[in-house]
């Protein structure tokens, strides 16, 4: 993951080649939120019955749950971020960082 922060990716030459590459990456984060969100509930529907039978959770279960559902919150400003501004994935350490998670 390092590498997506601190190296930048080479730029594309033409508009177009640059819409394409959003796109993708749109297309991407999209699909990751449709498999992702069902899959959340289902973990935590299975915890939740662990937990009702009297069974212990760990810590970290909860924390990696809790991290899913902020970047699963966070991905749809991602895409409305990355159709929307032409200028941000170039120079704004922000965007960077958000596609990184």
């Amino acid at each position: 993951m390092a590498h997506i922060l601190f190296f930048r990716y080479p730029l594309y030459d033409t508009p177009q080649e640059r819409q394409a590459g959003k796109i993708r990456l749109s297309i991407f984060l999209i699909a990751g939120e449709c498999v992702g969100l069902p899959a959340l509930v289902w973990a935590l529907r299975v915890l939740y019955g662990h937990h009702k039978s009297g069974g212990r959770i760990s810590v970290l279960v909860i924390v990696l749950l809790l991290c899913d559902l902020l970047e699963l919150l966070l991905n749809p400003y991602i895409v409305t971020k990355l159709l929307q501004d032409d200028y941000c994935w170039e120079t704004s350490s922000t965007c960077w960082i958000f596609t990184s998670l």
